[in-house]
């Protein structure tokens, strides 16, 4: 019976899930332990990054929900973007623990999280940065091969297979194009069709 209904319920989150609410499920996956859940709200945290990171509930992430997005090896941003919104996301945590968001602080509520940012993809002053923010971490090493960005072309729309196919990204402002093999449910979204536009 448990079985059915989980399945059930995971069908609902699933057509749920969007962009803006993309970070809130992949904590709630992690702490529920639902691997399904985490691998969708990765999908679309990875192809619409560039968004994600700048919205405030980034900002509210647990820790390992941070970790679960930095071991992405292609994401739709670049390393600079992710750096600084995990500096960002260090500084609030180091507000919600009410120290000081020091050196030294940041060091601390960030750990071994440093150590999964692509080196040779970040600017020569977030390398600089980097490095001295792990220093003290001694034989450590970076993950040292680029981090691939997302060309906008590889963004696809077919991660929710199920039989009623019924939900889309929302709200993502530019153009591209998908494929999809069933019938689906367009929200809030411009379909070009023969060079006509078509809203819903």
């Amino acid at each position: 019976m448990i079985g059915p209904l989980k399945e059930q319920c995971l069908e609902l989150i699933q057509k749920k899930l969007e962009v803006e609410n993309a970070s809130t499920m992949l904590e709630y996956s992690l702490l529920y332990e639902e691997p399904t859940l985490t691998s969708w709200c990765l999908n679309i945290i990875k192809q619409f990054a560039d968004n994600i990171i700048r919205d405030g509930q980034f900002l509210q992430l647990s820790y390992p929900s941070l970790e679960a997005v930095l071991t992405l090896d292609v994401i739709n941003a670049t390393e600079d973007e992710l750096f600084h919104a995990i500096l960002q996301w260090a500084s609030q945590d180091c507000d919600r623990k009410c120290i000081p968001a020091t050196h030294k602080n940041t060091q601390a509520v960030l750990g071994d999280m440093l150590l999964k940012f692509h080196l040779s993809s970040l600017s020569q002053q977030n390398q600089i940065t980097l490095r001295k923010l792990t220093h003290h971490r001694g034989s450590k090493q970076f993950r040292l091969e680029p981090r691939k960005i997302l060309p906008r072309s590889e963004i696809k729309c077919d991660l929710f297979k199920t039989s009623s196919a019924s939900l889309i990204y929302a709200r993502h402002k530019s153009v591209t194009t998908i494929g999809v093999s069933d019938p689906v449910l367009l929200h809030e979204v411009a379909v070009l069709h023969s060079g006509k536009a078509y809203s819903n």
